[in-house]
C-alpha cells in the first residue's frame, strides 16, 4: 500500500514538473507586464565606474538596459556577451547596466566589474529604476528604441545571436 501511495506522489510530481517545465520554456520570449511606459528619464546617476550617467544625454539613440547584480550566476554569465555587443555597437546604440543592491553591495560590483574587464556604464538602483520598469527576473534585459519607448525585453540569460537579432529589430 506504501509502495503505491509512493508511486502515485513520484507520477504526480514527474506531470507536475515536466508541465512547468513545457510551459516555462519559453520564458525569455515573455514581454514584461507593464502598465504604463516607463521613462528612461529615471536612468541617471553615478556610474559604479565613478562617471555620471543620465540617459538624456543620449536622445535619439536605441538603449540596452541589462538589470543584474554580481551574486547572481545567470546575469554574472551574460555580461561578457552583453560586452562584447556594447563593444561592437557602441557608436549606434547605449547600454547601460542596472545593478540590484541588496544582496551585493556597490563595492561588489566594483570588483566584478574590474575583475572581468566589464567597461559598459553601470549604475548602482538607488533611485528604483528596477520598480519603475516593473523587473522582477534577473537577469532582465529591455530594449528602448530611439524614442526611449520599450520595443523588446528578455528575461533569463540571452544568446549573443538573440541580442544581436533583437538590436538589429528595432537600431
Amino acid at each position: 500500500m506504501f509502495r503505491n501511495i509512493l508511486n502515485y506522489t513520484a507520477i504526480g510530481f514527474l506531470l507536475f514538473c515536466s508541465t512547468t517545465c513545457y510551459y516555462n520554456k519559453n520564458l525569455g520570449e515573455q514581454p514584461l507586464p507593464h502598465q504604463i511606459e516607463p521613462s528612461p528619464s529615471v536612468i541617471k546617476g553615478q556610474t559604479i565606474q565613478g562617471d555620471y550617467y543620465d540617459s538624456n544625454d543620449f536622445q535619439n539613440k536605441p538603449m540596452v538596459l541589462n538589470f543584474w547584480f554580481p551574486s547572481c550566476p545567470p546575469c554574472t554569465m551574460e555580461l561578457k556577451t552583453i560586452e562584447k555587443i556594447y563593444r561592437a555597437h557602441n557608436n549606434s546604440i547605449e547600454v547601460i547596466g542596472i545593478m540590484l543592491l541588496g544582496l551585493d553591495t556597490q563595492e561588489d560590483g566594483k570588483q566584478f566589474l574590474e575583475k572581468n574587464k566589464i567597461t559598459f556604464p553601470t549604475i548602482p538602483d538607488t533611485h528604483g529604476i528596477i520598480n519603475t520598469f516593473e523587473v522582477t527576473s534577473f537577469p532582465t534585459t529591455i530594449f528602448l528604441d530611439s524614442n526611449h519607448h520599450v520595443k523588446d525585453s528578455w528575461v533569463g540569460i540571452i544568446d549573443e545571436n538573440t541580442l544581436e537579432e533583437k538590436i538589429l529589430n528595432f537600431k
